[in-house]
């Protein structure tokens, strides 16, 4: 896959994906963001890992896909700036729909600001993007159940 100076090969999923998948099997994630190069990226990887992905490009899309889905997402993985509606408030709303519901944010920077914004909220953690396998595999590791 090429996209903005990125290039991901599906041969270097292969190993990686075959142990990963048995624990991921019919997980489906929720990745959100505004930019199409992540959202393909990190969907990319997700499938390499056994998952499925469900995409939304800004927080009202997101909160609309939850809606529909609440019952089948297992995490959501969301950027904090996005047009219409941001990832804090997106968050949010995902919350009435679901309390339960597993955030992990995807951001070049989190401002103390956001992260007091944020953290009440309890998400499952922060990812620094540009995400890696590496960093993401580590955060759906935590959502997976054993």
């Amino acid at each position: 896959m090429r996209g903005g100076g990125i290039v991901v090969s599906d041969d270097f999923f292969v190993n990686v994906s075959r142990c990963f998948s048995a624990m991921a099997e019919k997980l489906k994630v929720l990745v959100v963001d505004d930019e199409e190069i992540c959202v393909l990226v990190t969907a990319k990887i997700l499938e390499h890992l056994g998952m499925d992905a469900l995409v939304a490009h800004d927080g009202v899309e997101a909160v609309n896909i939850y809606g529909e889905n609440s019952d089948s997402i297992d995490c959501v993985i969301m950027d904090i700036q996005m047009p219409r509606m941001n990832g804090i408030e997106a968050f949010k709303r995902l919350k009435t729909i679901r309390e339960d519901v597993k955030v992990v944010i995807a951001s070049g920077y989190v401002n103390d600001t956001n992260k007091a914004l944020i953290d009440p909220l309890e998400p499952v953690g922060y990812i620094q993007k540009p995400l890696t396998f590496d960093n993401l595999t580590h955060f759906m590791k935590k959502i997976v159940p054993n």
